[in-house]
């Protein structure tokens, strides 16, 4: 949960005259994205080169890392101001350990308390343990709608790995992600796309460019290589360059 991007959207909406007061609810759970997740994505990505995973560098995958190293900050920290410079503090001198470009020091600590505290008094309305929402809605036969963002070629388990996300979109992450159990689950939608990986749209955009390129008299030895190339690698398991 990155805080400054929700109150943005917030902002946006109210501006629009759309009340978000009890129509929007924060998990005290919720792991925290702080920017500094961001910063440690574009520098994990530089350290990668050529070999890059293509992330959109807004800190998910190091914010999901810090969550599974056990060392995440949760919204219901939020709560607990008197922790939580602590635990900040060991988020940030473990990231300035990984990478030799990440500084920090005391002042940029103290200037992040201050603003999360400020950010918590302000989202403090909208938090609630989302698993008793979850299930109060279900004794009371209230019908629940789930959008999995992204899509199953993207789970961290089963999608077109190491080209996916962090986490799981797929049916699975209904239970997981809510606290639904699998037994209430009614009816499944999947939505299929044309592509399910980013490096197969890359290359199915070079086919069509290059077939077109070739009625026109240029690139056509090149675009026959490519449509047998990829013909003969479908994904997933699709070679990376």
């Amino acid at each position: 949960m990155h805080l400054p991007g929700l109150f943005k959207e917030i902002d946006g909406l109210e501006s629009s005259g759309v009340s978000c007061k009890g129509r929007i609810v924060v998990s005290d759970r919720a792991h925290l994205l702080f920017d500094f997740h961001q910063e440690v994505d574009g520098l994990r990505e530089e350290e990668l080169s050529k070999s890059f995973i293509g992330t959109t560098k807004r800190g998910i995958g190091p914010c999901y890392s810090s969550k599974v190293t056990r060392n995440g900050m949760r919204v219901c920290d939020l709560r607990h101001m008197d922790t939580f410079p602590e635990k900040l503090e060991d988020l940030l001198s473990d990231a300035a350990s990984r990478f030799k470009d990440f500084n920090y020091g005391p002042e940029m600590l103290k200037e992040e308390v201050e603003k999360y505290k400020r950010y918590a008094e302000r989202l403090e309305p909208f938090i609630a343990d989302t698993v008793h929402v979850m299930h109060e809605a279900i004794s009371q036969k209230k019908k629940i709608l789930v959008e999995g963002g992204q899509a199953t070629m993207l789970d961290i388990d089963f999608g077109t790995y190491p080209f996916v996300t962090s986490s799981s979109p797929s049916a699975g992450g209904i239970c997981t992600g809510l606290g639904i159990p699998p037994r209430v689950v009614g009816d499944l939608i999947g939505v299929v796309s044309s592509f399910f990986s980013l490096k197969i749209k890359f290359f199915l955009t070079m086919k069509i460019f290059l077939c077109k390129s070739a009625f026109r008299g240029i690139g056509v030895n090149l675009s026959v290589f490519l449509l047998l190339f990829i013909e003969v690698y479908p994904a997933p398991g699709f070679p990376s360059f």
